[in-house]
């Protein structure tokens, strides 16, 4: 996606799962800009209380 744009993503993990992903992009998106452009222009924020590792269930797992 881009330098740096690793630096808009907030990881969120529950009993070793992520459970959520947040994406910091502007608050004026421009229709046709590609997502890693976007994350580019938003505001600096990792964060994650994932530790050193964690588990991603399949897809459609309940």
């Amino acid at each position: 996606l881009g330098t740096g744009t690793h630096n808009q993503i907030e990881l969120k993990c529950s009993g070793g799962n992520l459970v959520d992903l947040y994406i910091t992009l502007p608050a004026d998106i421009i229709h046709g800009e590609s997502l890693g452009k976007l994350m580019g222009q938003g505001e600096s924020r990792y964060k994650s209380n994932c530790g050193g590792s964690f588990h991603i269930d399949p897809t459609g797992f309940q």
